[in-house]
């Protein structure tokens, strides 16, 4: 199994199916998904970074300027996108202010190293590292206001409980690897990234199984 999924091949062409049975059904009953429709966007911009990405390695082997400009303005757009997906679940305005003004810093942050120190074309380790940390830790106040202030209703069967899961499982997945890739260069492996190919294949599993739970309850 582990000789399958270590091939890159194979685990961007999974990514790829699932995102594209996502578009499908996103397309199909868009008005109907309520608040996952910024998902249905959030699988669009995937797989539109990916084709860019896919198109321009065809011709250009030895040159990831341009696959690493798509990625950098990914990993923003999905920053904000499960940022505003969290910050629409949470009832806490402080947590809900804190959100706002921790991307805010983010996003400028991200707008100085890519204007200021001119990495826009070079693979975002960092700018990853940091996006981690953020929705690993907005997560956490999710499931804190959820769980210990025992709000009423049964959390556990709402799809937005589990897209947040799924937010929290990827980038906990993550983290060790990009902690690994930004203060151990040297110890980069093929199977480092793989396995974040991995971690995000089991997030378009589980988002798969939302919408598919969604569009069951609706038609």
């Amino acid at each position: 199994m582990w000789s399958f999924l270590s091939d890159f091949y194979y685990t961007n062409s999974l990514i790829v199916l699932f995102v594209f049975l996502l578009l499908i059904l996103g397309s199909k009953y868009y008005y109907s998904l309520s608040n996952l429709r910024v998902l249905f966007w959030y699988c669009l911009i995937a797989f539109c970074q990916f084709l860019t990405a896919s198109l321009y390695q065809m011709n250009n082997e030895d040159d990831y300027s341009l696959i690493n400009f798509s990625i950098n303005i990914f990993v923003l757009f999905e920053y904000l996108i499960f940022v505003y997906f969290i910050y629409i679940n949470t009832r806490s305005i402080n947590i809900k202010g804190f959100i706002i003004l921790a991307s805010l810093l983010y996003v400028i942050y991200a707008l100085k190293l890519w204007i200021m120190d001119g990495q826009i074309y070079e693979h975002p380790t960092f700018l990853s590292l940091i996006e981690s940390f953020l929705i690993i830790s907005f997560s956490l106040f999710f499931f804190y206001e959820t769980f210990l202030k025992k709000l009423e209703g049964d959390i556990l069967i709402t799809e937005s409980f589990w897209v947040i899961f799924s937010f929290f499982l990827l980038f906990s997945i993550m983290t060790p690897f990009l902690l690994l890739i930004e203060f151990y260069p040297q110890l980069i492996f093929r199977e480092i990234y793989t396995i974040n190919n991995i971690s995000y294949l089991i997030f378009y599993i589980f988002l798969s199984y939302v919408i598919i739970c969604k569009v069951k309850y609706i038609t």
